[in-house]
């Protein structure tokens, strides 16, 4: 490994430096950081086409939507201070099943519904007319 003066700052090689310390004895370690690459604009016609077509593209949006909705119903069980295990009977389900919904796997409206009911909460759907918005109730307060 080349040392730290080898290196220039204007040059195309710039390092950082990672200290460590344990037992009282401190040690540092030069790394040579990558250079920066540049991102291509993004492209929606070969995203598309690199996921298979129109119908994959879709279903894999979905699917992220999905896992983004579990995390954050995760994150709400655990706000209040509950496993998993605890919360599958409020539900009436295993607690395999409360994992399923917090990966994404299972995210109907009736899935979600009673996962924010058995937290104590209730799921509403609001729907855009443009105009005007519509809300429907889909549980009750617990």
């Amino acid at each position: 490994m080349e040392t730290p003066s080898a290196w220039t700052a204007a040059g195309r090689k710039t390092h950082y430096r990672i200290c460590y310390s344990h037992g009282g004895r401190e040690w540092e370690v030069y790394q040579r950081r990558p250079a920066m690459t540049v991102h291509p604009r993004w492209d929606r016609a070969a995203y598309i086409e690199r996921t298979g077509g129109p119908e994959e593209a879709e279903r894999c949006r979905k699917a992220l939507m999905a896992r983004q909705i579990g995390a954050r119903l995760a994150e709400e069980r655990k706000r209040h201070g509950l496993t998993q295990a605890e919360l599958a009977p409020a539900m009436g389900v295993t607690p395999g099943r409360v994992s399923q919904i917090e990966r994404g796997e299972l995210a109907t409206i009736h899935a979600v519904a009673r996962y924010v009911e058995a937290l104590g909460g209730r799921l509403d759907l609001i729907a855009s007319f443009g105009d005007h918005t519509l809300t429907v109730r889909t549980t009750e307060y617990a």
